[in-house]
């Protein structure tokens, strides 16, 4: 059986460190991160996140937001 782990990303927002009951279950400091759907993101998923897998990016929540709505297809400018 090949349990080969695969990398999967997504843009969302960190709104704060969980401190409830998942975290107390998992016993971990998870962060809690707003993932927003395409090309509506006033729907999308609450997912909790242990905070030292959490990558964060240099990116305006405008430039996220854009990105979101474009399904991708917008790019920071320099």
């Amino acid at each position: 059986m090949n349990t080969q782990e695969k990398d999967v990303w997504a843009v969302g927002f960190a709104t704060k460190e969980n401190t409830g009951e998942m975290a107390e279950k998992t016993n971990k400091k998870l962060i809690n991160v707003f993932v927003p759907t395409t090309p509506n993101p006033t729907s999308g998923f609450l997912l909790m996140f242990p905070i030292e897998d959490v990558i964060y990016l240099n990116m305006t929540f405008e430039e996220a937001s854009k990105f979101i709505v474009s399904a991708g297809t917008s790019t920071k400018q320099s």
